[in-house]
């Protein structure tokens, strides 16, 4: 009884451990999963979007019953991200992980049924997939099932940071960054509806194009609404090897304040796919070579075999994430077998195992069979033997007499001959020139104005040694191409030129001859902004295209990597078009305020959009004022007519702090438009570098010119000239007057500590900005361009004759400033007044309107005219001469003597001189020996002044305020011209120094003035 006794209570102790190992494991597990859930759950919270729907997706799952394959969907409320979280714990290590980037129809949640792109309510993001090329190590392409090795996930990574620093150049707003395990991902934040008419595919298409190689890929295919990316925290369940692990994906970076893409960007970056290739490639029937049976048959014993059994089956789930990509797919290569013959492709596809209830809707039927008949190349050629051949260039001769492609390289016919039968018999072969094929498929003339460049777009294609053919495309300077050193430097060091002599050359003349044979597009690419005339017509270009006189043209080529949201709307026309006019015209109540020059700041930002857009400006309107004032904010407005997706937050394309060649180019490239230069700031060691920039850009505005330059072996270089306009800002003025003079100064005045206003109310700043960014000032200005387009000549001959009547009514008033200013204040108004004039054809305002406005307008404009003056004086050189002499004299740092070197009698006070008392009765003048020196004396009512010595203690004061004056020389200059210094003429000559004796000794470096200019009677200016 014992023993049995002592059996069973082993038995129940091995059984109780066995239990509680199992519990401990269990639990083990179990936590596991909650920290796996709460990882996920973090990183959903990261990029879901709150109050919408996600799926859930984990495709290739295995029924336990009988192995076969399904895909898991389930769709959640944003408020149940818990519940999906640990849904997707649940099934880490058996199948890849995905959710839904976009919202998904409330109506699925719970049903089951999976988020087609029908089902997604709008785009939220474009997911900029980078997939690294995976290799084996005989050096033949893996497919993407495999998990990647390090390296190769290297390249990815490398790609998507250039991708993500291109994209930020360009003014997108930064993005999440994803590590998917395999490859990498950037997450950006858009606003777009979920049929995008192909604009989220072109933008892939056109990273695809700039940043595509051999190690790594921007995936094109993830461009429909209903795209899922990897649940972030799970693992990859791709096929493992050596060198190929299963990795986590995770959550590299999130901004921490998403920004919204702006669509003109967007579609900036669309656009730089050529237009043929947005375009879905027309149906245009062909003829198969083949029964619909052989068709089958063949393409089960293909290359691809495995591929498309599969999808003829319907097994789709191992390989795609959607059954609607399975369907491209399998179309594609339908495509290539039936000569693209849609109708044969409908009926086959109704024949395999992905044919459901969608395909008889006939807009995806349509879409889906275009989407395939554009992506397939060459098709079936029933006289070649295997298919995998198809798109290798045959050996035959072409029509060149010389040159020719054979075995897929560039060869020169070379005569050979051999003995037939004892008799010498001539032979054509080919001989080869290079390892490679190449033909010039375009050639693209950039031009921004007045330099030109040439640049070839060159296909090449090497055979590989290991089967297949290497496909590259290159953009060559023509300038570069005679030398052939592109074939290294871009296309690589596997691709090699034939030794010899003569051996360049003939490469060099093979391909363009063969080229020519196939034809060589070509194109003219503008590089500017502004008007253009093409057959007689006007046009006007921006980074979008170009309007002419019927709206949007086609055929217009503009890259503008500077200026990439200078995009403009379509013209929009009635109700719409009023709408946009009167939004502009309200830019005016910025001036109704009481606030400090708040009319003037108004006339000059409402104008000089409409007047920039005609032709150049030959003056710059500059906004000057302390920070905190709204000077940029309040620019953006203007600038907002020409480029709707720029906001205070966006840097604008340059800032004063570029360089004066930066801003040359940039002056030159925004043709008949408005460059925005920023923050103009002149103090500290680099105040005389800064404004010596200031001035020269201002200069060259207002007279049109440019820099000229000579290159390398003394050729004059293309100027660059101004051909737009220029809105600058900065907390400092450039000093020089020249400079000025060709400036309309705009002064601001920031918000007090003690609560004084500023000059703008920000009340209505907002409303104007709200406005702007809904693109009504762009909308605008496009219907305006259109207008202008039609007959610009006959614009541009009113606006002549409005700048001459305001030109005449500014000088008829005594307009004050500098000479140049009631020009700047005429082109101003004329500019507006034709707008006003416009606005009155197309009924957004009447004649009594257009008159108020305009004489409002005008009045504001002119109140600008004071600070012209103002600024004039200020860094008038004769004026600054005499009061910081007069300065010196008054803070004891110089002094001015009798002719006996006595105190001036009357003036000694005046003249720096200090009265010293001495006990009740007795006290006497006297300086200050250490601090004070003699500029000059003072007798018979005249000032002489020691000219090397006031020279020194004036630039010397002037450096101290930083406001330099100019040379001496040239002050002296203005002070003769003032008529305040006594000049001397004999001769014919004119003398400004005089010669006197003072002090029993002869001087003879004497300026001579009257005193009343240092002591003008009380009441009454220098002048």
């Amino acid at each position: 009884m014992a023993s049995v006794a002592s059996s069973a209570t082993y038995s129940n102790t091995r059984e109780r451990s066995k239990c509680d190992s199992y519990l401990r494991k269990l639990d083990r597990k179990l936590e596991r999963l909650d920290k796996l859930a709460a990882t996920i759950l973090d990183n959903l919270k990261r990029l879901a979007i709150p109050g919408t729907v996600i799926e859930l997706r984990v495709p290739n799952l295995e029924r336990s019953a009988d192995g076969s394959k399904y895909t898991l969907t389930r769709c959640y409320h944003y408020d149940n991200l818990q519940a999906l979280a640990e849904e997707a714990a649940r099934y880490e290590g058996k199948a890849n992980i995905y959710f839904t980037l976009n919202p998904v129809w409330e109506e699925l949640v719970g049903k089951g049924v999976p988020a087609d792109d029908d089902y997604i309510t709008s785009r939220q993001y474009i997911y900029v997939d980078v997939d690294p090329v995976r290799w084996d190590a005989s050096g033949e392409k893996l497919s993407t099932e495999w998990c990647t090795m390090d390296a190769e996930k290297t390249e990815g990574f490398l790609l998507m940071e250039a991708a993500q620093e291109h994209l930020t150049e360009q003014g997108w707003p930064e993005p999440a960054r994803l590590d998917t395990g395999n490859g990498y991902g950037l997450l950006y934040k858009v606003s777009l509806p979920a049929e995008d008419n192909g604009l989220v595919s072109n933008c892939l298409k056109a990273l695809k194009q700039r940043f595509d190689n051999k190690a790594a890929l921007v995936d094109g295919s993830v461009c429909n609404p209903s795209r899922v990316i990897k649940v972030p925290g799970t693992r990859t369940c791709k096929k493992e090897g050596p060198g190929r692990p299963r990795r986590n994906s995770k959550i590299l970076s999130v901004p921490d304040e998403w920004r919204i893409v702006p669509t003109e960007l967007v579609e900036s970056l669309a656009g730089e796919v050529p237009r043929e290739s947005q375009q879905a490639t027309p149906v245009v029937p062909g003829k198969a070579s083949l029964k619909d049976d052989e068709i089958i048959e063949k393409a089960k014993r293909a290359k691809n075999g495995g591929k498309f059994s599969a999808l003829w089956d319907g097994n789709w789930q191992d390989s795609y994430e959607s059954q609607s990509q399975a369907d491209e797919a399998l179309l594609v290569m339908l495509g290539f077998w039936t000569n693209k013959d849609p109708d044969l492709m409908d009926a086959l596809f109704r024949r395999s195992g992905l044919y459901r209830e969608k395909w008889e809707r006939e807009d995806y039927r349509t879409r889906s069979i275009n989407g395939a008949i554009s992506i397939v190349g060459e098709t079936y050629d029933t006289s070649k033997e295997e298919p995998d051949q198809q798109g290798v260039p045959q050996e035959s001769k072409p029509s060149d007499p010389d040159y020719c492609t054979h075995n897929g390289v560039l060869c020169r016919w070379i005569t050979i001959k051999t003995k037939v039968d004892n008799e010498l018999v001539s032979e054509e072969v080919p001989d080869p020139l290079a390892n490679f094929d190449a033909r010039v498929v375009e050639e693209v003339v950039q031009t921004i104005g007045a330099s030109e460049r040439r640049v070839f777009l060159i296909r090449a294609s090497r055979p590989q040694p290991t089967g297949g053919i290497e496909h590259r495309e290159v953009e060559v300077d023509a300038g570069d191409f005679d030398s052939l050193n592109w074939v290294t430097k871009q296309l690589g060091a596997a691709w090699s030129v034939g030794s010899g002599r003569t051996c360049k050359d003939q490469l060099r003349e093979a391909i363009q001859r063969l080229s020519a044979l196939d034809g060589i597009t070509q194109h003219t690419c503008y590089g500017h902004t502004g008007w253009v005339e093409r057959d007689g017509q006007h046009y006007y270009l921006h980074a979008g295209g170009a309007i002419g006189p019927d709206g949007p043209a086609a055929g217009f080529r503009v890259e503008l990597s500077k200026l990439p949201l200078y995009v403009l709307p379509a013209p929009v026309e009635g109700d719409g078009l009023q709408q946009a006019i009167r939004a502009c015209l309200r830019i005016l109540e910025l001036g109704r305020a009481d606030r400090p020059n708040a009319p003037g700041i108004a006339a000059a930002l409402v104008a000089l959009p409409w007047r920039a857009v005609l032709r150049p400006c030959p003056f710059a309107v500059s906004l000057v004022g302390g920070s905190g004032s709204r000077k940029t904010t309040t620019s953006c407005l203007a600038v907002q007519h020409f480029a709707p997706g720029h906001t205070y937050e966006t840097p604008p394309p340059a800032s004063w702090a570029a360089t004066a060649a930066q801003i040359e180019f940039l002056q030159h490239i925004t043709k008949d438009s408005l460059l925005l230069l920023d923050n103009f700031i002149a103090d500290g060691a680099k105040a005389d570098q800064e404004q010596t920039k200031a001035a020269t850009v201002l200069n060259n505005q207002g007279d049109g010119r440019g820099r000229s330059r000579m290159r390398p072996d003394m050729t004059p270089m293309p100027e660059l000239p101004p051909r737009g306009g220029v809105l600058s800002t900065g907390e400092d003025c450039v000093q020089r007057r020249s400079a000025q003079g060709r400036s309309l100064i705009v002064k601001f005045t920031p918000e007090g500590e003690a609560g004084q206003g500023g000059s703008i109310d920000l009340g209505t700043l907002t409303a104007l900005q709200t406005e702007a960014a809904r693109g009504l000032y762009a909308q605008a200005m496009a219907a305006y361009v259109r207008y202008v387009a039609r007959d610009r000549a006959a614009v541009l001959e009113r606006l002549d004759a409005l700048t001459a009547e305001y030109k005449a009514k500014a000088k008829a008033a005594g307009v004050q400033g500098h000479a140049r200013t009631p020009g700047i204040l005429a082109d101003l108004a004329a500019g507006y007044r034709s707008f006003l004039e416009w606005a009155v054809k197309v009924n957004a305002i009447d004649d009594a309107a257009k008159e108020s406005l305009a004489e409002t307008h005008w009045s504001w404009l002119s109140s600008l005219a004071d600070d012209q003056q103002e600024q004039q004086d200020e860094s008038d050189d004769a004026r600054r001469f005499i009061d910081l002499i007069i300065s010196a004299l008054g803070s004891g740092r110089a002094y001015l003597a009798d002719a006996k070197g006595k105190p001036p009698e009357g003036r000694a006070a005046a003249c720096g001189w200090t009265w010293y008392q001495h006990g009740v009765d007795r006290g006497s003048w006297e300086i200050d020996n250490h601090n004070s020196v003699r500029i000059g004396w003072l007798d018979d009512g005249r000032v002489y002044l020691d000219a090397n010595e006031a020279a020194r203690i004036t630039q010397a004061f002037a450096a101290q305020q930083n406001k330099p004056l100019s040379n001496p020389d040239t002050v002296v200059a203005r002070l003769a011209e003032k008529g305040w210094l006594a000049v001397e003429r004999t001769g014919g000559k004119t003398r400004y120094k005089t010669r006197k004796t003072l002090e029993g000794a002869r001087r003879t470096n004497l300026l001579a003035f009257d005193a009343l200019v240092f002591w003008p009677p009380d009441g009454q200016g220098r002048d």
